[in-house]
């Protein structure tokens, strides 16, 4: 007696569970073709974005400076290596005019003190390794590009 109850009250609640979502379920077609349509799009156009890929999103700008990184092998005694810079300075002056160079830097070593390196963007990790940086006048003839 208990449980013919408790099934009726069962069956009759599942039966109007049923009967609510009947009106949900019979437009599902309808969702399933709105997801995958909303699918398509997104991965088409995913697809799309695929050429452009690793391309700047800024312009080239030629700004008549270049910066060689120059490592001397492991050792090397800073009088030295202000030596070998000078020969790498000399190689640039064979490519680059003097007229059209406006500066020539050296960057030997590491900076003084700790938050001198925290804040630079060198990668100088010793006494035999620096930067050379080269300003171009403002007429250059080539591009540093």
């Amino acid at each position: 007696m208990f449980f013919g109850a408790s099934t009726a009250r069962s069956t009759g609640a599942s039966n109007e569970c049923a009967k609510n979502t009947a009106p949900a379920l019979s437009g599902r077609c309808i969702i399933a073709g709105l997801v995958l349509s909303e699918f398509a799009i997104v991965l088409g156009s995913a697809v799309l974005v695929v050429p452009l890929t690793g391309r700047d999103f800024f312009r080239l700008v030629d700004a008549g400076q270049f910066r060689l990184h120059v490592r001397a092998p492991a050792g090397t005694r800073l009088e030295e290596t202000d030596q070998i810079f000078n020969a790498v300075e000399a190689a640039i002056a064979r490519i680059v005019p003097r007229e059209e160079t406006a500066l020539v830097l050296h960057n030997i070593g590491l900076p003084l003190g700790g938050v001198n390196l925290a804040f630079s963007d060198s990668s100088t990790i010793g006494p035999a390794d620096g930067e050379i940086l080269v300003a171009l006048k403002p007429g250059h003839r080539r591009s540093t590009l």
